[in-house]
């Protein structure tokens, strides 16, 4: 009995980059995550088609990625402003909490 082929099948073709829902490529941001040092920490900007807190929790999808393999990390996701931008701002924590300085107001 003979099968046949109802879809072309090709090889070589590149697997396009993952991207979250805002457009982001996933792979970029969970880079950079996982390049931060203790003390460190980047601000992820809103786009338009966000609502709310939808960059803190790209970041959050993340660090729980990084956490997977790295489980000693600590991080610190907060949403903020910075510069009238909207946004999220990742901090990697070190040994106890002498790398970062809290500002209280």
């Amino acid at each position: 009995m003979m099968s046949s082929v109802l879809y072309k099948i090709d090889r070589n073709v590149p697997l396009p980059k993952m991207l979250d829902r805002s457009g982001r490529d996933l792979s970029t941001r969970t880079a950079t995550v996982l390049a931060l040092k203790p003390g460190e920490s980047f601000f992820l900007p809103k786009t338009t088609k966000q609502k709310g807190a939808a960059t803190a929790k790209e970041l959050a999808a993340s660090v729980s990625y990084v956490k997977k393999k790295h489980p000693e990390r600590k991080y610190i996701i907060r949403t903020v402003t910075e510069n009238r931008q909207s946004g999220a701002r990742i901090w990697r924590k070190g040994d106890g909490h002498s790398q970062l300085k809290w500002n209280v107001r």
